[in-house]
């Protein structure tokens, strides 16, 4: 089954853009805290994990690089990076970060 392409099937675009001018001036690279601000918003908004589900770019990008352009070497992830204590243990100091 094959479902007809929407727009924001193409937000990897986005995703690789601002990384990409980024490196040329770091002004884009503010770009990429919308990218943060957003979900965020909506999940304080009561989205819940809408974002993530289906709007995210990065999460589009990495799935393309690894799935349709086999980029990926298919390893299965590390049980460690599944476990409650990294999990919320990188919550806490990716907060720490963005609020600092």
């Amino acid at each position: 089954m094959n479902r007809q392409k929407r727009w924001y099937d193409y937000l990897w675009v986005a995703s690789l853009l601002y990384l990409i001018l980024g490196f040329f001036n770091i002004l884009f690279a503010w770009l990429g805290l919308l990218c943060f601000a957003i979900p965020l918003i909506m999940a304080a908004a009561g989205k819940d994990k809408g974002y993530c589900n289906r709007y995210c770019g990065r999460g589009q990008l990495f799935a393309l690089l690894g799935g349709k352009w086999k980029l990926s070497r298919g390893l299965p992830i590390p049980h460690w990076l599944k476990s409650k204590w990294f999990r919320y243990g990188f919550l806490a100091f990716f907060m720490a970060m963005f609020l600092n």
